[in-house]
Order: structure tokens, then C-alpha cells, then sequence
């Protein structure tokens, strides 16, 4: 083909920009209409961990920016729009289908996987105040008693996460927000070293003594460490008063001469002065 002369337009030139699998508008063939991404179904009280799966499933699947904003419907390209309309059904499917019966029949009205969004955080999205309570009221008797080490610490990451999650605190990079993350950081030491039993009080003072305060998982690898070696050191005391009486034991057993039976021989020796025969020829 000559230099300049026109060139027709190929299928892949002509293929629109959402068949790229990259491209946020592009379906792909495992998306189904009323899927359940989410491991639980949105209920009254868990709004909180539904909202941090569901936008984490948006993500992997490309479709955030239709909830948040970020993917508006065009406004010039009418296959751009007609394929802009089927991924929000797909969406607000995907939204419904990941609620409880009861809470998603209130949503059939939304127009669009936007407006569900947007209603969802409003509802459910504000700090639930009681919630709130519970949670640091549970922080607060939380001790270790008759758990290990690794139970009560988990016990108390878990309220720690819900509690973070619940508040919806934002990150910040800036000098006052690493400051206020120190700050949280240590009032979780505090929490944990006050929590364990008496048995921790030497490696509790060496903590706090401590310059710079070791990290949260540091503390608790140091009092893991300390548990493991008082239990070797438990077993061992009470393994060698048992092998020093069994040693004790066999010794005295050894020291005695076992019994012998009694000798005849006097009574033979009797028999043969009277004149007695002892049977033997």
C-alpha cells in the first residue's frame, strides 16, 4: 500500500475504550446481576465492617468511581452513556443483593448505585454513640485472668479494630497526626500492661522504664517471652522433686540385701544326732 494513501479502520481501531479490561466501564464476563460480594449481608448493627468490604470489592472490581462520585454518566458519547448505565445496574444490584431482606427492599427507589451510597451513609453511616459505649466499656474491664498471653491481647486488638473502625477516624501524614498516632499507641500499652496478671509486674516496670517506649507488638512479644520462660521453668521444678524421690527410692532398694530363705541344715543336723534318718539314702 502507498505512503498516504488512506487506510480503513481495523475492528481493534474501532473497539470503544471499555472493552479494555483496565478501562472502569468495562464488564467482565464473570460480573453477574445480584452477586454477593461481601461476606456478610448488610445488617442494623454492622454497617461499619459491611461498608470496608464492600469498598474494597468495588475496588478490585473497577467500579468505586460509580459510587463515590469519581465516575460520572457522560454526557456527549451515547454508547459511552448506554454502557455507563449498565454498570451502575450491575452496581446497585451488587449493593442490594450484599443487604439484609428488609434493609435492601428500602432502596429499590434510588435511581442510580450513587444515590444508595449516599443514602447508606447516611443512615447507617454516623457514630453510633451506644455501639460506641459498649465497646469502651468492654475495653475497659477487659483484663487477662486465666487467659495466655496471645488470647488476651487478641481479645483486646479486636475491640481496639472495631473501635477504630466504628469511629472512622481519617489518616493524617502531617507533625500532629503522628504525634496523636504516638499518643493512641501508648494509651494501648498502658491498657495491655495494666490488663496482665501480678506475674508481669517485674517485666511490666522494666517496660515502662523503658526510652523510647517500645512499639504495641514489641510489648507484647516481651510479655509473650516472659509467660513461655516462666512456664519452662514451672515444669521444671515440678518434674524434679518426683525424679529425686524415684531416684531416692532406688537407691534404698539397692542398699538392701534381698531376704534369704532359712537354712534346714540345723534341723538335718538334729536328726542325724538322735539317730533319725532324713530320708535321703
Amino acid at each position: 500500500m502507498a505512503v498516504g494513501e488512506d487506510q480503513k479502520p481495523t475492528a481493534l481501531d474501532k473497539a470503544p475504550a471499555w472493552e479494555n479490561s483496565n478501562h472502569p466501564l468495562h464488564i467482565h464476563h464473570s460480573d453477574q446481576l445480584g452477586a454477593i460480594l461481601v461476606p456478610q449481608l448488610l445488617a442494623e448493627d454492622n454497617f461499619s465492617s459491611w461498608i470496608d468490604s464492600m469498598n474494597a470489592a468495588l475496588q478490585i472490581k473497577n467500579k468505586i468511581g460509580l459510587v463515590d462520585g469519581t465516575l460520572p454518566k457522560p454526557k456527549k458519547n451515547p454508547d459511552e452513556q448506554n454502557q455507563w448505565i449498565r454498570c451502575d445496574i450491575l452496581v446497585k444490584t451488587w449493593l442490594k443483593a450484599s443487604m439484609s431482606k428488609e434493609i435492601g427492599k428500602n432502596f429499590s427507589h434510588c435511581k442510580d448505585s450513587r444515590t444508595v451510597w449516599l443514602e447508606l451513609h447516611e443512615r447507617f453511616g454516623q457514630t453510633n454513640i451506644i455501639q460506641l459505649f459498649h465497646i469502651e466499656n468492654s475495653i475497659h474491664d477487659c483484663t487477662q485472668g486465666s487467659q495466655s498471653v496471645t488470647s488476651f491481647f487478641t481479645q483486646l486488638k479486636n475491640l481496639w479494630d472495631e473501635k477504630e473502625a466504628l469511629c472512622n477516624i481519617p489518616a493524617c501524614i502531617c507533625q500532629a497526626g503522628e504525634e496523636l498516632k504516638t499518643y493512641v499507641e501508648t494509651q494501648k500499652i498502658m491498657k495491655f500492661l495494666m490488663g496482665v496478671t501480678d506475674e508481669f509486674a517485674t517485666t511490666r516496670s522494666n517496660i515502662i522504664a523503658m526510652d523510647p517506649m517500645p512499639s504495641l507488638n514489641k510489648v507484647y512479644s516481651i510479655c509473650l517471652r516472659h509467660e513461655k520462660q516462666a512456664a519452662v521453668t514451672a515444669n521444671k521444678s515440678t518434674m524434679q522433686p518426683s525424679e529425686s524421690t524415684a531416684f531416692h527410692v532406688q537407691q534404698q532398694r539397692g542398699s538392701q540385701e534381698p531376704l534369704s530363705k532359712p537354712s534346714r541344715e540345723p534341723f538335718a543336723g538334729y536328726a542325724r544326732k538322735s539317730g533319725h534318718s532324713d530320708g535321703k539314702q
